[in-house]
């Protein structure tokens, strides 16, 4: 019996150690949602509405805010005033251009960008990304 409780207070220490950082949200002490000075003006310009909101996610149809009480916000592409579109249009293409590099980042530091982390037999699969998945290829049906 003694075995099984420990077993058990262990589990829910490592459990409660793991979800640490998942659940650290808001990161300032003052319980502010968003880092300092990551704040700024996004205007609608269909609904007239201004937020004081940091980038959170970026998509082609449009932008997902984090207001700073931690309130999320979508606002379409298109809703946007020019200014704030350029700069969500930026952090996509930005997003896109990672995405689609070819060249997989450097694993260690001082190491080459063409230092290849891919297994074998993998080079050939597309971007950095899929290389993982390559030995699935043969299980899996994608669709086209």
């Amino acid at each position: 019996m003694g075995t099984d409780r420990f077993n058990f207070i262990a589990c829910a220490a490592a459990s409660a150690i793991m979800a640490a950082p998942v659940m650290g949200h808001p990161p300032a002490s003052d319980g502010a949602h968003a880092p300092n000075g990551s704040l700024r003006a996004w205007f609608d310009a269909r609904q007239g509405k201004r937020y004081e909101a940091s980038l959170l996610a970026v998509r082609a149809s449009g932008v997902t805010l984090e207001l700073g009480d931690g309130e999320l916000v979508s606002v379409p592409m298109d809703d946007l005033v020019p200014e704030d579109r350029a700069d969500a249009e930026a952090a996509l293409a930005a997003v896109r251009s990672f995405n689609e590099s070819p060249v997989a980042p450097p694993t260690k530091p001082g190491a080459r960008a063409d230092d290849s982390a891919a297994p074998a037999g993998t080079a050939a699969v597309g971007t950095w990304q899929a290389a993982p998945f390559a030995p699935f290829a043969p299980f899996v049906r994608t669709r086209t």
